[in-house]
This record gives C-alpha cells, sequence and structure tokens, in this order.
C-alpha cells in the first residue's frame, strides 16, 4: 500500500524529495552497503527495522541512483554515489516516467520509515 507522499497533488517532486539527509547524521562513505539488491524487490517493514535514518536516506537515494537521477544539493549523496561504479547519471531522468509502481512504493515506505526513526 503506498502512502502518497511523492505521487498526490501538493506533494514533494522527485528533486525534492531526493537527496533529504536526516539532520541528526549525514551520509557518509563508511556506508558501503550495496542496496541496489534491496530495493530490486518490493521492501517490507521488517525488511528496514532497526536501519537509522541516514540508512534509510541511502536505501531511497539508492533507488533514485539506479534511475540515474543526477544529485545536486547534498554533498554527501553526491559524493557517495560518483564513488560506486555503477551509478550512471541520466540527464534525462523523470521520475514518471522512469520509476516502476514498485519503486514509488519503496519510496514511499522509505519515507514513512524516515519519518518515524528516531535517529
Amino acid at each position: 500500500m503506498t502512502m502518497g507522499y511523492l505521487y498526490n497533488a501538493g506533494q514533494m517532486n522527485a528533486a525534492k524529495m531526493a537527496e533529504i539527509d536526516p539532520p541528526s547524521k549525514a551520509v557518509s562513505p563508511t556506508y558501503r552497503e550495496d542496496y541496489r539488491n534491496l530495493v530490486s524487490r518490493p521492501l517490507q517493514r521488517s525488511d528496514l527495522e532497526g536501519k537509522t535514518k541516514a540508512e534509510l536516506s541511502l536505501i531511497r537515494n539508492t533507488i533514485y541512483a539506479i534511475h540515474g537521477y543526477i544529485f545536486r544539493k547534498n554533498p554527501n549523496i553526491i559524493d557517495y554515489f560518483k564513488k560506486v561504479n555503477w551509478y550512471q547519471p541520466n540527464p534525462g531522468f523523470n521520475e514518471k516516467r522512469d520509476f516502476s509502481q514498485m519503486d514509488k512504493d519503496n519510496v514511499d515506505l522509505l519515507v514513512q520509515m524516515e519519518s518515524q526513526a528516531v535517529n
């Protein structure tokens, strides 16, 4: 079930949603877990329980990075994805066109979990 965080009128668009970084802890290059396998299937709450806000942010941004979203705002996110060999920036990225329903559902769940994470 989607929570509609990105896809209902009046909500954040992809450029605003990507790169949101929790204030308590920035994503750092020490997070080297490759989350591509995790986000290649529908996520469940149990997949994300125990993750920090920074980890949830990185997982969410991995979905954007897979599709080539060009990160411009958060230096930590920019630096992180520049260092992974699979990231290929795509100037033509369009969330509505490029995201599958599973991607949208996963982002919605991640946004919800990030808002509830305490660290």
